[in-house]
């Protein structure tokens, strides 16, 4: 299963007490305005403070317990403000993450292939992070995610969540599967409490946005006519698939290694059902390639935070794709 955790309207007077510990003043005015790199070795230092620290599990009962207290967090700050989404790159309040909580952070870029697409699809990104984690404990089968952040000069960061088509997988094997920005719904009663509750916060719970991504090159310069993919789906290279990583040991992966190929297709009607034929509706837009070994960080598994967009923010520049989204997906 998947849950995307939107948080909305939260101001910057509401980061300054909500209780995060910030020394290396990653929320506050002056760090969002620097230029890419420096943006990304600010938060590499960060990270790599708590290196080999990580979270643990949570039960059940806790875990359940701790998604009420961010969604409670989550709903008093988007009833106390205008609506304006966070674009930090920490966590702007304390307490450790509910969905995908703990993982491996790495530095990578994203280096675009001739594509019709605008912003970090055109000028790809050569300052990113990336975070690969487990959506909850492995007992019963794992669900890979994959989170990539893309800096750029001036501007917030742009941010692309991809997660496992598949509700779980049989294999500990994290490249046995390609990853979207859109996934299935699933079933269940547990599912469906917890999808009730995201569903407050967000109408397109398992679906995210693409359109700011495509809003601002790395040079922070804004487009003027934003042109963006509806879904994109990260196809891993073949040597990783074959190499059987496991999520203890993505620490082995080098730098310098394609973790992904990045496909995007136009509009929801242009996808065959037929997996071989699936590709030739979609646009090869490049590779994600890391620059740095990936590491296990306490910091990464609190406070590093990618944004979420929603999907409903993409609908509003391209309401004609609504009526083609199949039935189970508009929630």
């Amino acid at each position: 299963m998947i849950f995307k955790s939107v948080i909305i309207g939260i101001t910057v007077s509401t980061l300054m007490v909500s209780g995060t510990d910030d020394p290396d003043n990653l929320i506050f005015p002056g760090y969002t305005t620097r230029n890419a790199s420096g943006k990304q070795q600010q938060l590499w230092n960060y990270l790599q403070r708590s290196e080999g620290r990580s979270v643990t599990w949570a039960s059940p009962q806790t875990w359940f317990q701790m998604l009420q207290a961010d969604l409670s967090f989550i709903f008093r700050n988007n009833r106390a403000s205008n609506g304006r989404e966070i674009d930090t790159d920490i966590r702007p309040w304390s307490g450790n993450k509910v969905v995908h909580p703990i993982g491996y952070v790495g530095l990578a870029k994203f280096v675009p292939a001739q594509n019709k697409f605008t912003g970090i699809f055109e000028t790809g990104a050569e300052h990113a992070l990336i975070r690969m984690s487990l959506n909850g404990p492995p007992e019963s089968g794992i669900r890979p995610s994959i989170a990539c952040k893309f800096f750029r000069n001036n501007v917030p960061s742009a941010n692309l969540v991809a997660n496992m088509w598949l509700p779980t997988q049989n294999s500990d094997n994290w490249f046995a599967h390609e990853f979207s920005n859109h996934v299935e719904p699933t079933n269940g009663i547990e599912t469906e409490k917890v999808g009730r509750k995201f569903s407050q916060v967000d109408d397109w719970r398992t679906l995210t946005g693409l359109s700011d991504i495509a809003r601002f090159g790395n040079d922070g310069n804004q487009v003027q006519s934003i042109d963006f993919p509806f879904e994109v789906r990260l196809k891993p290279r073949g040597p990783l698939v074959n190499q059987g990583f496991t999520q203890e040991n993505l620490h082995e992966i080098p730098s310098g290694t394609v973790l992904y190929d990045l496909w995007g297709r136009d509009s929801p009607h242009d996808c065959p059902d037929d997996p071989e034929t699936m590709y030739r509706s979609f646009h090869y837009l490049g590779r994600i390639e890391t620059t740095s070994k990936m590491i296990k960080s306490l910091a990464g598994d609190k406070t590093l935070f990618f944004r979420h967009q929603s999907f409903g923010e993409d609908l509003n520049l391209r309401p004609q794709w609504q009526r083609h989204i199949p039935q189970g997906f508009d929630w």
